[in-house]
């Protein structure tokens, strides 16, 4: 499954491994969740010996781009195996009944080989140094030291049945660490706009911007352009899809820089002249960038409410599952389920069908006469939508009414518990059904944590939840010159993102470009699609009877192992904001800074009658830095 363009998260799961570290805490297993970079469960060290998330470290920038893996490996395993469940590595490989554990808090170790017996891994202290990974044909001044004794000096071994990462031995005399690793790069050269996000609304924006005459820098987190909807597969150069014309467009034209890979760590308004300042971060080099403007388009980023079993190895999110059917083709598991509510759940059950690997289930939460009710005047008012969504549900449409009780498991999914769910709550009759995987998507909202830097106007869901920003008749902010698009003015699929994109463009190119304002046309699309988008969210809301059936030991902040129980107390003792709850309790305090947790804390306040939740999106900086990176800007 692995391959040139896959990640290490994706050779990792191929190879059978479904969990590389330990939580801090608890010492629970932890792989892949969210599969997109939001919830930080998929740590690893980089070959510069960063923090990384696997899902997005692609195995190229450790392994050179090649997959190719030569005669005998060493195979990867957790460390607390029972010994007979050991996995041999091929003889000569690894010094017999040797161990080495890879990856910050990793649960993974290296197993050297004994005919005669393989021996268990030892449980290694969780602050113990660990080995960095590269690829076996790096040059002996480009190798990355491990921790002193953890491999013998200057050994390789190479690890994974179908990679040809490696251990890389230390040896002081020899090693020399790579200058480039970490340091500030000069600021980039200033632009008319930096434009945000590399998905339907952002490629149509910055296209547009730059064929009216402006320099445009597009900067997303992934390596490649397309944003989720357009993902494209992995070790493959020519484009394909929806958006392959787009995204050709946006990589070939003179007048846009694409930067993949870049995570937007800050961005502040300097003052009306001077435009803005992003402070943004690739493979670990901080850069500013100054603009006269901005379009921000991040898109959305996905909710799953808690239940028993939800931090199990193998419980993802349903875009995970649908990142890596796109992304691959394929998928590391047999049996899968859907669960949850939204159209995003046919879309994946679709894309599972034609990749060839039905789902086990589909299962949406809400009640057929209730969606037919509420969304039937929606279909009316978009009708290519709804004969969309009917064409994906196809001759397989979900169960509708039914949820997942449990996940069921001990170090990895085993078997869900479902069963239907009445709009009282009343449970029917449970089935326990074996699973590997099991995606869960209960509502999208918008990823808002640069809008909230910036000072722009918000609004709350009905169901408060979620936030999104407000924008006006042409995509404009409340903040000058900052234009928003996409999913973070409100959730609703790529031909929303195309159509507030022209609009923000073509309003920009007037300000800043002297060009005609926009035509009715574009302003009447825009504003029909938001209209569906409001329609969107009024169908599919997250119902608050979660937080009075889940149990006080299932965790609601996965990063910072706070289990449910310290949440309600929080409540109960007169905390009234998702703030005053992380105060107390350090919800949104971990590595996802609240990426996963905020839409929990906000549900547990709206259900114990709090109508002003706030958030935990807004903070300094909207990406994970080092902070001796920070220093070197001073």
């Amino acid at each position: 499954m692995g391959g040139t363009g896959s990640t290490v998260a994706v050779a990792a799961l191929a190879d059978g491994l479904p969990s590389w570290r330990v939580t801090r805490s608890g010492g629970e297993p932890r792989g892949i969740f969210c599969g997109i970079g939001h919830c930080h469960d998929c740590l690893v060290l980089d070959p510069d010996g960063r923090t990384a998330r696997a899902c997005l470290l692609p195995t190229a920038a450790v392994i050179g781009g090649s997959d190719q893996a030569p005669g005998g490996v060493c195979q990867v395993r957790p460390a607390d195996r029972e010994e007979g469940d050991s996995l041999p590595c091929a003889a000569g490989a690894a010094p017999s009944g040797s161990t080495t554990r890879i990856g910050p808090r990793s649960s993974l170790a290296l197993v050297g080989r004994d005919d005669s017996r393989v021996r268990p891994a030892p449980v290694i202290p969780a602050s113990a140094e660990v080995c960095q990974v590269r690829s076996a044909d790096r040059e002996e001044g480009d190798s990355l030291p491990c921790a002193a004794g953890a491999a013998h000096s200057g050994s390789t071994t190479r690890i994974g049945p179908r990679s040809s990462l490696t251990l890389v031995g230390r040896d002081d005399s020899r090693v020399r660490p790579r200058a480039a690793a970490g340091q500030s790069a000069a600021p980039h050269p200033p632009a008319d706009v930096l434009v945000i996000g590399a998905g339907p609304g952002g490629l149509t924006a910055a296209a547009d911007l730059a064929d009216g005459g402006l320099e445009i820098v597009l900067v997303d987190r992934y390596a490649r352009a397309g944003g989720q909807i357009g993902r494209q597969p992995a070790g493959t150069a020519a484009r394909t899809g929806g958006l392959a014309d787009a995204i050709g467009r946006a990589e070939t034209h003179p007048r846009i820089a694409v930067q993949p890979a870049t995570a937007v760590v800050a961005l502040r308004r300097l003052d009306h002249r001077a435009g803005f300042e992003a402070l943004l971060e690739t493979a670990g080099t901080l850069h500013l960038c100054r603009t006269r403007a901005v379009v921000l388009a991040p898109g959305a980023r996905e909710v799953v409410m808690p239940f028993p079993g939800w931090t199990l190895p193998g419980v993802v999110t349903a875009g995970a599952v649908q990142a890596l059917v796109k992304a691959e083709g394929r998928l590391p598991w047999t049996r899968v389920g859907l669960a949850g509510s939204g159209p995003l759940l046919l879309a994946v059950a679709a894309a599972l069908r034609q990749a060839g690997h039905p789902p086990a289930f589909t299962l949406e939460a809400r009640a057929l006469r209730d969606l037919v009710g509420t969304g039937l005047p929606t279909a009316l008012r978009h009708p290519a939508k709804g004969l969309q969504f009917a064409a994906l549900a196809g001759p397989h449409p979900p169960r509708f009414g039914w949820r997942v009780l449990e996940a069921v498991g001990s170090d990895r999914l085993r078997a869900a518990v479902i069963a239907p769910v009445d709009p009282d709550g009343r449970v029917g009759r449970r089935r326990t059904v074996g699973l590997d995987a099991l995606g869960i998507s209960h509502r999208l909202v918008p990823d808002v944590g640069l809008a909230l830097q910036l000072g722009c106007d918000t609004r709350s869901s009905a169901d408060r939840i979620a936030t999104a920003v407000v924008v006006d008749e042409v995509q404009a902010t409340s903040v000058p010159l900052v234009h928003a698009v996409g999913e973070i003015t409100g959730v609703g699929g790529d031909e929303k993102a195309r159509a507030e994109g022209r609009l923000a463009a073509a309003a920009l190119l007037t300000q800043l470009a002297g060009h005609r304002s926009p035509p009715a046309a574009l302003r009447r699309a825009a504003t029909r699609w938001r209209r569906f988008a409001d329609d969107l969210e009024r169908l599919h809301p997250v119902d608050d009877d979660w937080a009075a059936t889940t149990p006080d030991a299932v965790l609601a902040c996965r990063c910072e192992e706070v289990p449910l129980g310290e949440v309600r107390r929080a409540i109960a003792d007169g905390a009234t904001t998702a703030r005053a709850v992380k105060g107390l309790t350090r919800c949104g305090m971990g590595p996802c800074q609240g990426a996963v947790c905020s839409p929990i804390v906000r549900s547990a306040l709206a259900a114990a009658g709090h109508a002003d939740t706030g958030d935990l999106e807004s903070r300094p900086l909207a990406a994970p830095v080092a902070a001796d990176q920070l220093a070197r800007l001073a």
